[in-house]
């Protein structure tokens, strides 16, 4: 996935409103993140972990939440400092955005170092409220399907179920869609499908959202089981 640039030309670029949007520091403009801009991998001593997961997955606890992803040998980069990556269309008008993302096959495409086979942030709306998985999961659909001449690639249905986080006093609803990419490039490096799922998870005190998107249709997709391991990994701040 990565940026596709609306300006002309037949390949996509690494900057407009499509697959990887920008990765800086704070930053809402659109584009896509570089290899460069991901940091080393840490493990957190003492975050939550899913049944039967790698304890050398990475991850970090801030004010955000929690969530781990396989560690660095197994293609994952985790993001340093409070980068934020967004969506956003041909005014600059943010159209989603993501804190604290993980890449996962960063740099897989010859054409752009920014290109990621999948990534994890997560996404708070502007004003920092938390909104519901379903919520989240059709702003990222408009997002990432936008184009700068006002349309839209189509998107399934988003159909939203109750997952088990394996941690009392932590509930988890997780909503999916899958976008249809109407154009091709030439390189081969954006993919037939993307698909976007979101997890909620909530206690008693506080909650967050996790986006997490990955190619469909490719070889060396991310696989279903990793992608509910490190949606089941999600905790809110208090947990």
């Amino acid at each position: 996935m990565f940026a596709r640039d609306d300006s002309g030309g037949g390949t996509p670029g690494v900057s407009g409103a499509a697959r990887t949007p920008t990765a800086a520091s704070a930053s809402t403009s659109p584009g896509a993140p570089t290899a460069s801009a991901s940091g080393a991998p840490t493990t957190t001593a003492g975050a939550p972990t899913t049944a039967g997961a790698n304890d050398r997955w990475q991850g970090e606890r801030d004010a955000l939440g929690t969530y781990l992803v396989p560690p660095r040998s197994e293609g994952w980069s985790l993001s340093t400092g409070g980068e934020t990556m967004a969506y956003a269309d041909e005014k600059g008008t943010v159209l989603a955005k993501a804190q604290r993302p993980a890449y996962y096959q960063a740099g897989y495409c010859s054409t752009g170092a920014g290109v990621a086979r999948a990534w994890a942030g997560f996404s708070p709306t502007p004003d920092g409220v938390v909104e519901s998985s379903k919520a989240v999961a059709t702003a990222w659909a408009g997002a990432i399907g936008h184009h700068a001449d006002g349309r839209i690639d189509p998107h399934s249905p988003v159909i939203s179920r109750t997952i088990d986080t394996h941690t009392p006093g932590v509930s988890a609803t997780s909503s999916r869609t899958v976008v249809t990419l109407l154009e091709r490039d030439t390189a081969g490096c954006l993919p037939p499908r993307v698909e976007i799922t979101t997890v909620t998870a909530r206690t008693a005190q506080d909650a967050t959202t996790l986006v997490l998107v990955r190619d469909l249709d490719v070889a060396g997709q991310l696989s279903d089981d990793l992608r509910d391991r490190i949606l089941a990994s999600v905790r809110p701040s208090s947990a």
